[in-house]
């Protein structure tokens, strides 16, 4: 049997349906990868706060906030802050931290042949949903940045809060950082004087994260006064050190989100 010949205006009826079909396919797509993408930063967002309000209950406990990490007799860094956490961190989606917490050694370091039996254990507070790929290394989303003005001083040493003497809400106290390659118990955080204060610098470490899609562009990072707020690519390496210093004195404003209390 032979098929009737389509007309020309019948194919381009075809053809532009077909186009359209394909663009809505495409838009769907793209929606809902935004839309997954929105979700996961989300996430992101709720456990830094978690974060940090473990912070602050810490410093309401001990008068300052944790080291970047405990170290022996020999100064020799054993674990990080995120392990002395552990203890003041709420979830409510069934993580058992009391099993983590019972079984680490508090006496011998993170990678000790004890506590590396605990290194596949990962507590969600410490990843983010976005970087799915580090979190299944263990490695942590979310770092301080360790330096003489900053919240958290080398060698072990502790801040109180009562020294910040800029704006709390324009402080930073932890940021998130992309492919970090830290293990969330390994005593090692962004070092002032090795880090790139570029937003996004993938030569060397930093602040770091590719939340393009959604409604949370940019690096999350927790402020002084627990909020949430984001970082621009655009933003020049100075402004960054000074975001981070607590007595610079310098004026900055941070783009912040619906999350912020």
């Amino acid at each position: 049997m032979r098929l009737p010949r389509l007309t020309s205006r019948q194919v381009m009826t075809y053809g532009s349906v077909a186009v359209c079909l394909l663009g809505l396919m495409t838009w769907l797509i793209g929606a809902i990868g935004r839309a997954r993408e929105g979700a996961r930063s989300a996430q992101c967002v709720g456990n830094l706060q978690q974060l940090g309000l473990a912070l602050l209950n810490y410093e309401s406990a001990y008068g300052s906030l944790p080291p970047a990490y405990v170290a022996d007799a020999r100064g020799k860094p054993l674990y990080s802050w995120r392990v002395i956490l552990m203890a003041y961190l709420e979830r409510e989606d069934g993580w058992n931290d009391r099993q983590l917490t019972t079984k680490f050694r508090f006496d011998e370091a993170w990678d000790s042949p004890s506590n590396r039996k605990l290194h596949a254990m990962r507590p969600p507070n410490f990843f983010c949903p976005s970087h799915l790929e580090s979190a299944e290394r263990g490695f942590t989303s979310f770092v301080a940045v360790v330096g003489s003005r900053t919240l958290f001083p080398a060698h072990g040493e502790v801040r109180h809060l009562a020294e910040v003497r800029d704006d709390p809400k324009t402080t930073l106290m932890l940021v998130e950082s992309e492919n970090s390659s830290i293990h969330w118990m390994e005593p090692r955080d962004l070092a002032w004087d090795r880090m790139s204060f570029q937003v996004n610098d993938r030569s060397k470490p930093s602040i770091s994260s590719e939340h393009r899609i959604g409604s949370y562009p940019g690096p999350h990072v927790l402020t002084a006064d627990d909020g949430i707020a984001t970082l621009s690519d655009e933003m020049p390496p100075a402004y960054i050190k000074a975001l981070l210093m607590i007595d610079d004195g310098a004026k900055a404003t941070l783009r912040q989100g619906p999350w912020r209390k």
